[in-house]
């Protein structure tokens, strides 16, 4: 392991931590911690010795930390399992059951409405 390979690694490790200082916070913390937990397996891809052996075409070796998923890792380091992840498109309180159209049609006609109130307030008072 080279010592870009280390400095990679010592980033991770770090981003791990915080991760694990971030769940411990609650509900938030958790979610933050998961983004974070996945930076860090991301991070541990940009090693310079994998980048250069995927280059070459050979398969990057496995490291036993990224190597194991990340339910495996929380298992065994007796954290509780976490929350199943929201489904995929849900934007936010009821936004899966809206049409993208429905939306835009709901605010040209709220933008024509508007317009109409605007220019029928001009005629009671008109600039001469």
């Amino acid at each position: 392991m080279t010592r870009a390979d280390e400095l990679v690694e010592q980033g991770a490790h770090r981003i791990e931590h915080l991760a694990e200082k971030a769940a411990e916070r609650g509900p938030l913390g958790e979610k933050a911690a998961e983004r974070l937990t996945e930076e860090a397996e991301f991070l541990r891809k940009l090693q310079p010795s994998k980048i250069a052996a995927r280059a070459r075409g050979e398969a990057p070796p496995s490291d036993g930390a990224a190597a194991t998923p990340r339910s495996a890792r929380r298992a065994a380091s007796g954290k509780p399992a976490a929350r199943p992840k929201a489904k995929p498109g849900g934007g936010g309180p009821g936004a899966a059951s809206v049409s993208p159209v429905l939306v835009i049609a709901a605010a040209f006609a709220l933008g024509f409405a508007v317009a109409k109130f605007l220019d029928w307030s001009g005629h009671g008072h008109p600039r001469r």
